[in-house]
């Protein structure tokens, strides 16, 4: 059963009616906004039991527990732990509520205002069965990492003292959060050279949200039409104008075809994945329906719709093909848009390269208070045909594994020969197999603490 029929079966789909322009149902959403009377401990748990039972969406689930003595917990730590306490424990149709959190007002201010990011700047990628050795599958070009030489494809030996194996085993990978700037981080790798010792510091670093190959970023394909490739990993203010600039080189190539990497895409900004929808999208679709944010049955008035419209700062492409690289990082707003793209218009054919993407149709409305974000799940994305993505995932068109070694974008990297295959021949290089549902971490170990990478999310 589809996700939607599983919440229908819920009667969250009782009022879920039809509306207008964009900006129907901002009166209804006014409350979201809201904010505790003071920040005393009384206030704050007042404000956010009230603000759960009206715009949770699981509001039904919210028990009424009583909130714990602080104890040597600090006040803003008993917030976290009351904020968990409320949050969906699953039912017989869907799974627990694994993707609301919170974290620090400042940091996330810092990430999606300014494009900056506290941290060491890497990310993994090895699991406890997996055969291949714990490799860096990121790192932050100007980051810590960064800085010192750490390279796609390096293998881990041991991070603080400890065999890469016991990571691999623990699937814990929090160590390589930093909590605040001075933070050390030591690790042992091997690569091309040997193996090496390196000790990061925690800084606050630019994000490098958009990544184009200095070389093979566009070629002639054996049809005649120029293909380009980018590689983009987040829906932030910062990613805006390198992207467009990207685009518009590739534009000025003359490129019919793109392969838009989002393997390691872990959401953001639902408003800039509608501006990238709309510079692919054929100028037929200029205001129609391109996503739609649903709300619990208490705001059936506060839905939402984002339209195909004026892609600025970004270029207007209207491409023929897009293959989009995608993977279990795959997350929120860019399941949005490959689910709100393959639902609209012949014209551009989409299809996707890689593995199943994470399954998040959920996101947010952050709720800023006493210094805390608060990310409770807010509302479900839907496409124009009332479809939302899936909870364990969205398949893809052609399955293709990531090595994480080969450069990304360069010849000889799984996914894009895949999808270069695919742009050549329009078949998958191999047969579409089934995949396996991917076993789901609990809410601790799935926000923020995954392979290295920071929390994301969906917004509005």
């Amino acid at each position: 059963m589809r996700l939607w029929q599983r919440l229908c079966l819920l009667a969250l789909c009782a009022q879920l009616i039809a509306c207008g322009g964009p900006g129907q149902g901002s009166e209804q959403r006014a409350g979201l906004s809201s904010s505790p009377a003071d920040c005393s401990l009384e206030a704050q748990r007042l404000w956010l039991e009230a603000w759960m039972r009206d715009w949770y969406f699981w509001y039904q689930s919210v028990p009424a527990v009583p909130m714990q003595s602080p104890g040597v917990l600090g006040p803003q730590d008993a917030m976290r732990a009351h904020f968990k306490s409320m949050l969906f424990q699953g039912s017989d149709n869907l799974p627990a509520d694994r993707w609301s959190f919170v974290e620090d007002s400042e940091r996330y201010q810092q990430y999606y205002g300014a494009g900056m990011n506290l941290g060491f700047g890497l990310s993994v990628a090895g699991q406890a069965e997996d055969p291949l050795p714990l490799r860096i599958r990121w790192v932050e070009p100007r980051s810590a990492a960064g800085a010192a030489g750490l390279q796609r494809g390096d293998i881990i030996v041991s991070m603080q003292s400890r065999p890469a194996q016991f990571w691999k085993q623990t699937n814990d990978f929090s160590v390589l959060l930093a909590k605040t700037v001075g933070d050390r981080f030591e690790l042992e790798v091997l690569t091309d050279l040997g193996t090496r010792r390196v000790e990061l510091v925690a800084s606050l670093y630019p994000v490098t949200s958009v990544f184009v190959p200095a070389v093979e970023s566009t070629w002639l394909g054996s049809d005649g039409r120029r293909a380009g490739y980018v590689f983009l990993k987040d829906f932030i203010d910062a990613s805006m104008e390198p992207l467009g600039r990207a685009l518009d080189e590739l534009a000025s190539r003359g490129i019919r075809d793109l392969i838009l990497d989002l393997r390691y895409h872990g959401g953001g900004r639902l408003d800039l994945a509608t501006r990238l929808a709309s510079s692919f999208a054929p100028q037929s679709l200029r205001g129609e329906v391109f996503a739609e944010l649903v709300y619990n049955d208490k705001h059936a008035g506060a839905i939402q719709v984002e339209r195909f419209g004026d892609p600025a700062p970004l270029p207007k492409l209207e491409l023929d093909r897009l293959v989009v690289l995608t993977g279990p990082r795959t997350c929120s707003a860019s399941e949005v848009l490959i689910n709100g793209l393959k639902s609209r218009s012949a014209s551009l054919q989409v299809v996707s390269v890689g593995g199943k993407t994470c399954g998040k149709p959920f996101g947010f409305h952050p709720a800023d208070a006493c210094g805390l974000q608060y990310h409770a799940v807010n509302f479900m994305v839907r496409n124009a045909r009332g479809q939302a993505s899936e909870l364990d995932g969205m398949t893809p068109d052609c399955v293709a594994g990531d090595d994480y070694q080969t450069p990304l974008g360069r010849a000889g990297d799984p996914l894009v020969e895949s999808a270069r295959y695919w742009l050549s021949y329009g078949r998958c290089p191999t047969p579409v197999q089934s995949q396996a549902a991917t076993p789901r971490k609990s809410a601790a170990q799935t926000l923020g603490v995954q392979d290295g990478d920071a929390p994301r999310a969906m917004y509005r």
